[in-house]
């Protein structure tokens, strides 16, 4: 195989790995966004969690 094949055939490899690796990087920013929104979730009902509880303490 000569230069130029090798490098049709390194340049088609590399194509579809950074296509892989975009897919990966949108799957990473999706599971990114699920965890935030998680996230987000807990500390609002631990906020009502608390807000419950010191209410209970006043009476």
């Amino acid at each position: 195989m000569d230069n130029y094949e090798q490098l049709k055939a390194d340049n088609k490899r590399l194509k579809k790995q950074v296509k892989q690796l975009a897919t990966y990087n949108s799957d990473l920013k999706n599971e990114l966004e699920f965890a935030q929104a998680t996230i987000q979730g807990l500390k609002e009902v631990n906020r009502c969690a608390d807000q419950h509880l010191n209410a209970s303490k006043e009476f």
